[in-house]
C-alpha cells in the first residue's frame, strides 16, 4: 500500500520540507494502524510555487512511501 502527503510550506528547502513531510506520513501510517513505513521507498515530488494570501509564495511538496498493513492475530 502507498501513502500519500502533501504540503504547502513557505520555504523553497529541501532539506526543511522533507522531514516535515515524513513527519506527516509517520502520523497517516500510524493513523491507518500501518506498520512502520519502509523509508528507503520515500519519494519527494516538488516544488510547485503557488500564490497564497498577499502574494505570499507557498512552495507545495509531496511525499509517498510504501508500507504492509500490520496483521492482528488472535
Amino acid at each position: 500500500m502507498i501513502f500519500t502527503s502533501t504540503a504547502a510550506y513557505p520555504y523553497a528547502d529541501r532539506d526543511r520540507g522533507h522531514p516535515r513531510l515524513r513527519g506527516q506520513l509517520r502520523e497517516i501510517v500510524a493513523g491507518a494502524g500501518a506498520k512502520r513505513p519502509d523509508w528507503s521507498t520515500l519519494v519527494v515530488e516538488g516544488l510547485t510555487e503557488v500564490q497564497g494570501l498577499h502574494r505570499r509564495a507557498w512552495f507545495v511538496w509531496t511525499a509517498t512511501v510504501r508500507f504492509a498493513l500490520s496483521r492482528h492475530g488472535p
